[in-house]
C-alpha cells in the first residue's frame, strides 16, 4: 500500500537519505512480505497531494489524571488487602 502522510518525527527517505522533517509529506510503501515500511520524499516520488491533514499532537496522560478518572491505586498490595482509602 502507498500512503502520503505527514511524518510525526524527522525522517530519511529510503532512497536519497534526504532529511524528512517533522511535519513535512512523506509517501509511506508498506508490502505485505515485509515487516518494515519504506520511506520516499517528495524529490523522489513527486509533489504530495494538498489535501493531506495536518499532523495531530498526542499528548500524554499524566498519572495524576489516571487517579482522577479511574482512581487506580498506588500500591497493588494495598488494594489487594482491601486497605484503599
Amino acid at each position: 500500500m502507498r500512503k502520503w502522510i505527514r511524518t510525526p518525527t524527522d525522517r530519511l527517505c529510503g532512497r536519497c537519505a534526504t532529511r524528512i522533517g517533522k511535519g513535512a509529506p512523506m509517501l509511506v510503501i508498506e508490502l505485505p512480505a515485509l515487516s518494515h515500511t519504506k520511506v520516499r520524499c517528495e524529490n523522489c516520488e513527486g509533489p504530495a497531494p494538498a489535501d493531506l491533514p495536518p499532523v495531530v499532537a498526542h499528548q500524554a496522560i499524566m498519572p495524576s489524571q489516571w487517579l482522577q478518572v479511574g482512581r487506580l491505586p498506588l500500591d497493588f498490595k494495598v488494594a489487594a488487602a482491601g486497605e484503599d482509602d
